[in-house]
């Protein structure tokens, strides 16, 4: 049991990347924002461009290309998808998340994720993200279900 109990901490920690993809107030993913200037790695940027995720009370939290069900209310969002097909395709528009020049600030999050499966149970991610308005943060959290 010990050792399965290994396996599945194993799977959990590497099952599920989310992958932020920032984009101006359009909408419009950054890479093809006109405000945007994409460097190669290893390119070090001005201190002055720095920016912090920050919420507020004005951040909210929108799920984008998933039609199952969505628990949640303004502050946090959990899905719970089961079909692999998904991955890569759903995520959360975190919105309002500060300034940078004076414009709003969105973040679009994608979240993407392996096939897993533990003998002939079939293991799907859990999605979660929630405000955290009194310490003015935004976290995702991760779980598997079969």
């Amino acid at each position: 049991m010990r050792k399965k109990l290994f396996y599945i901490l194993v799977l959990i920690i590497g099952f599920i990347s989310i992958k932020p993809v920032f984009a101006g107030t359009t909408g419009a993913p950054a890479i093809n924002n006109s405000d945007v200037t994409v460097v190669n790695s290893g390119v070090e940027s001005d201190s002055k461009y720095a920016f912090s995720l920050k919420a507020n009370k004005k951040t909210t939290l929108e799920v984008w290309g998933y039609e199952g069900k969505v628990l949640g209310d303004k502050d946090y969002k959990v899905m719970q998808p089961r079909d692999d097909s998904l991955s890569g395709n759903i995520g959360v528009w975190i919105k309002n998340v500060g300034k940078y020049n004076g414009k709003i600030v969105d973040v679009k999050t994608t979240y993407y994720w392996n096939p897993v499966s533990i003998g002939s149970t079939r293991i799907y991610p859990l999605l979660y993200v929630y405000i955290d308005r009194s310490n003015k943060r935004i976290d995702n959290m991760f779980n598997t279900t079969s």
